[in-house]
């Protein structure tokens, strides 16, 4: 048994979409701008992880409210 409500089956795709394009867009991205080019090195690091939780937290509730499982209860 899943520990995550989110883990299970319809709720994969969303799960997925939103890890991946925060890895590659955020932690990668803000990273290597923020703390390579920018200069600010490890703040930079520090402040993608926070916006990469912050999108996939932002993406996943939204996905689960425009879901169809928004309205299934829990048996």
């Amino acid at each position: 048994m899943s520990t995550s409500k989110l883990a299970g089956g319809s709720g994969t795709r969303t799960r997925l979409i939103a890890q991946t394009s925060g890895m590659c867009l955020l932690m990668l991205g803000v990273a290597y701008v923020g703390g390579v080019r920018l200069e600010f090195g490890v703040a930079a690091v520090y402040a993608s992880i926070i916006l990469y939780y912050a999108w996939a937290m932002a993406y996943i509730t939204v996905g689960f409210y425009r879901g169809r499982w928004s309205n299934r209860r829990m048996r």
